[in-house]
Formats: C-alpha cells, sequence, structure tokens
C-alpha cells in the first residue's frame, strides 16, 4: 500500500518538462486508516453507583482506528458494549449516544479507559 507521500510524488512528478495537472490525493481514501477520540454517553445500565446497584448512564472516552467518523462512532460503541464494566449489563430501554467523533493526528497514540458513572433519575 502506498502511503500518501508516495501517492504525492506519484501524481505530481514531472512529465517531458510540464507539470502533470491532477488532482491532489484525497485524505479520506478507503483503505486508509485515521485516528479518531471518540465521546459516547451511555444510559440505563445496571451498574453500581454509590455503591448500590443501579440503572445508572456514564460518559467514557475511546480512541478508535477508523476510515471515517461513521466508522469510528459505531466502533467506540461495540468496543464499549464488549468491555467488562458493561457487557451483560444494558438494561431492555439503554441507549448510547455519541457526542463528539474528533479526528486526531496519526501520532496521538493515547490510550483511554474507565468510565464516569451517574444514577439515572427515577421518573
Amino acid at each position: 500500500m502506498e502511503s500518501w507521500c508516495q501517492i504525492h510524488t506519484r501524481l505530481t512528478r514531472r512529465s517531458r518538462g510540464t507539470a502533470q495537472k491532477r488532482a491532489a490525493p484525497q485524505l479520506n481514501v478507503k483503505g486508509h486508516m485515521r485516528n479518531f477520540v471518540v465521546f459516547v454517553q451511555g444510559e440505563n445500565f445496571n451498574l453500581e453507583v454509590d455503591g448500590k446497584l443501579q440503572p445508572a448512564g456514564f460518559f467514557a472516552s475511546r480512541r478508535i482506528e477508523a476510515e471515517n467518523e461513521e466508522d469510528a462512532s459505531s466502533a467506540a460503541i461495540a468496543q464499549l458494549l464488549m468491555e467488562p464494566e458493561l457487557k451483560d449489563k444494558a438494561l431492555f430501554n439503554y441507549n448510547m449516544i455519541v457526542k463528539v467523533a474528533h479526528e486526531m493526528p496519526l501520532e496521538h497514540k493515547n490510550t483511554y479507559s474507565g468510565f464516569t458513572l451517574y444514577p439515572m433519575e427515577k421518573i
């Protein structure tokens, strides 16, 4: 697989003394992984908050490599549902919302873990 630099060099190479006129390569090319930090809010999970098991919500951030923001959001939700803290703890009416999916430089390799929990209000 060619790197962005190799593609750029190939597309801008001079031919017969004149520059070839081609579109600049798009960074969102199929198969090109990008780096995202995804911030998710989940509600209606059976979690321990303030020392007791109860319906609760959470906030969590995860770093995800994906081709686009939509894939990163889906992957973050799937990853969170498989983590031991949440696995098999979703109540029948749970929901998870991606609040922010922010693209970061590829060099950003921080690991995000943990949850901020809060009790669900009784209606």
